[in-house]
């Protein structure tokens, strides 16, 4: 279960929520993941559209883990952390893949979309930092999703002033 960090005062709310686990290769843990991000999200500020695109972008991430890292092996093994504060949803991936270079990752083709393919296109429209991090001493690939929370008045998603950068 997540924990949470306490606030200054005694019996105060939440200020933080951490969740480190490990999760087998096996797909069964990609529902388990959803419901994970859904315990961890603060209701308060995270609309049901941005939780959903949370949710695809960690399971699009979880499932290129398995499918390109770990080629369907349900006995290898990833771990997720989840870190929620009042302004930021914070989700890292790390598993082992000593010859992932996410310099190879394809940009798609959108005039000529085919299935698959498009994960990690839509993992980085949705989130607002998407970072891959290699250790090649140890071959540990982590990826590290931001997705800043709007303000309780702010409709979220991703309007056009949301992240101009993009």
């Amino acid at each position: 279960m997540p924990t949470p960090i306490p606030g200054p005062l005694s019996g105060a709310r939440p200020r933080c929520t951490r969740l480190d686990m490990e999760l087998t290769g096996h797909p069964r843990s990609l529902s388990l993941v959803r419901r994970i991000l859904c315990t961890c999200a603060p209701p308060q500020t995270l609309s049901h559209q941005v939780l959903n695109d949370i949710q695809l972008a960690v399971t699009e991430a979880c499932t290129n883990v398995i499918k390109h890292a770990f080629h369907h092996d349900p006995t290898r093994k990833y771990g997720l952390q989840v870190q929620v504060t009042a302004d930021r949803y914070l989700i890292q991936v790390i598993y082992h893949d000593p010859t992932f270079d996410p310099a190879t990752i394809p940009v798609p083709d959108l005039q000529h979309a085919r299935e698959g393919g498009l994960g990690v296109f839509l993992i980085r429209h949705i989130m607002d930092e998407v970072e891959y991090l290699v250790d090649a001493a140890t071959g540990t690939v982590t990826l590290r999703m931001v997705k800043f929370l709007a303000a309780p008045d702010d409709p979220g998603g991703q309007g056009e002033n949301r992240n101009p950068s993009r």
